[in-house]
């Protein structure tokens, strides 16, 4: 039986069978992601073939979670899996599977562990390992992780394109979360000063948010929305009880943010 059998056979039904094929979730089959290198041969130039996963198991449209790679059933699955592995660590995923269609291993890039399944793991059994690996912990920040990208162009991006807007929402994500947590748990340090000077640090915590640690440069910060509609450098210092508290304010700020 050759791989072509095989994964007509076997493992496309155990791919069926996990929930892969059931939307939101994908298969994407025989998937190229890279287009080869283009070597030179005297005058002329040919393109060697680019590298393919055997498939993409994809949570979402725009959000794969694991890469399988098929051998032909009279081959042991654990020949496949460095492949796996490697266009895994390319693509930037956590998970890699190799099957010969009766047996699957996987490895966890997440843990670090190799094992042995007779099943593939379904799409809510990956998404909560992916989710608890990054820290989404949170309905909103699941549902901002999950929002589709807007293909206005109508072209998908390239791997690496994906690997970039998804680290930079993460990273997004992990922000919020850390202003979320402040806002929460730091009641004592906002009690402590003025309505006004409150609502200073709340808008300095949103702008932490969404464009990070740059939002503390003072005073600069001070000059740009929605800080500014609360003053001057001068006004807003007055709020907090002049300069020097103001820096204090912003300084323990960041302090309580990375303080877990």
């Amino acid at each position: 039986m050759t791989e072509a059998d095989t994964c007509r056979k076997f493992v496309v039904p155990l791919l069926q069978k996990a929930g892969w094929d059931n939307d939101p979730h994908s298969i994407a089959e025989q998937r190229f992601f890279t287009a080869g290198r283009i070597v030179s041969q005297g005058p002329t130039a040919r393109r060697r073939p680019g590298k393919r996963a055997d498939y993409l198991l994809r949570y979402t449209r725009d959000l794969p979670l694991a890469v399988v790679e098929a051998k032909a059933a009279y081959k042991h699955p654990a020949d496949g899996l460095q492949q796996a592995k490697d266009y895994a660590q390319i693509l930037g995923l956590n998970f890699a599977y190799a099957t010969n269609g009766t047996a699957i291993i996987e490895f966890d890039f997440t843990t670090g562990q190799e094992r042995q399944l007779t099943d593939f793991p379904t799409p809510q059994d990956l998404w909560a390992r992916y989710g608890n690996k990054q820290n989404l912990t949170d309905s909103a920040a699941v549902e901002r992780f999950l929002t589709p990208f807007n293909l206005t162009t109508g072209k998908t991006p390239h791997y690496y394109q994906r690997i970039a807007i998804d680290r930079v929402i993460q990273a997004i994500l992990t922000r919020r979360q850390r202003a979320d947590r402040v806002k929460k748990q730091e009641a004592a340090f906002f009690a402590y000063y003025v309505p006004e000077a409150r609502e200073i640090l709340n808008d300095l915590l949103e702008k932490y948010a969404i464009d990070g640690e740059i939002q503390f440069t003072l005073p600069d910060v001070l000059k740009v929305a929605p800080i500014w509609r609360h003053g001057n450098v001068a006004e807003i210092a007055r709020k907090f009880g002049g300069v020097d508290a103001l820096r204090s304010a912003v300084n323990q700020l960041q302090s309580l943010l990375y303080a877990a």
